[in-house]
């Protein structure tokens, strides 16, 4: 089996970032959602402030407190993996480098978003934070939001930074934990009909979180989860817009037919 999957499983579940109505980080709910993820054997390893845990929109002793409440939380159950990834090469560094001190050994790491850099600054910047650190690094490639590329070329001259997977990084594992594990073992057992039925419900959800042009599903995805597992996680923070009463109609509708 693939070291990484042996160690971090399958299903890499970024967290979403509670908050209250002052769009304060609750760190207790943080907590407890992480215990409700766990009992129910939702994930086999955490990624704490990623994309879906608004990690753009966090400061950076925020970021290194649900780093600390995560650890804390999963107590040794379940690995943690921190995302680090910052818009300078510094501040990232720096990062890493918390998440290092409380004995997580993986970061994912964002190419640095706004400024679009070019692919040497790109090489230059995971060089740089690879040579800082002892953690292993998950490039994390996502163009729709830092606006910028990771070619194939700049991936292979980081490839001795490469550890190899054989998963997927899910916000919708909050919801769809079990059926997702089903999927990887109908596909292993060469179930591939099996799995492309289990993949539909799925498939209709996720598009619900992009009603109204929305691109980052969290406003509507956050409501959703808090459905599902009757945990207060609040509202996603400025600046994007809450989910709508007309846009949670339709998801509440899929959700009900899909049996969630």
């Amino acid at each position: 089996m693939n070291k990484f999957v042996e160690k971090y499983g399958q299903i890499l579940l970024p967290l979403v970032t509670p908050y209250d109505e002052n769009e304060n980080v609750k760190y207790d709910t943080y907590a407890e959602l992480i215990e409700y993820l766990i009992e129910k054997d939702m994930f086999d390893s955490l990624i704490v402030t990623g994309t879906t845990g608004e990690a753009s929109l966090l400061t950076f002793d925020e970021r290194v407190k649900l780093f600390e409440t995560a650890v804390k939380a999963s107590a040794g159950r379940k690995p943690v993996i921190a995302g680090t990834g910052c818009a300078s090469t510094k501040e990232t560094i720096a990062l890493t480098k918390e998440a290092e001190k409380l004995g997580i050994e993986t970061c994912l790491i964002v190419c640095p978003f706004y400024n679009k850099p070019t692919q040497e600054g790109i090489y230059n910047h995971f060089k740089r934070i690879a040579e800082s650190t002892s953690c292993n690094i998950m490039l994390y490639n996502i163009p729709i939001f830092v606006g910028v590329n990771i070619e194939a070329e700049t991936v292979g001259r980081l490839a001795t930074i490469v550890q190899g997977a054989m998963g997927l990084v899910s916000g919708g594992a909050h919801i769809f934990g079990h059926e997702i594990r089903q999927i990887f073992k109908e596909f292993a057992e060469g179930n591939n009909e099996k799995a492309r039925e289990l993949f539909v419900p799925i498939y209709r959800f996720c598009k619900t979180t992009g009603q109204n042009g929305r691109i980052l599903p969290n406003s509507i995805m956050r409501p959703a989860i808090e459905l599902c597992t009757g945990i207060k996680i609040g509202p996603a923070r400025g600046p994007l817009a809450p989910a709508t009463d007309d846009e949670m109609k339709v998801t509440k509708s899929v959700l009900e037919e899909i049996g969630k």
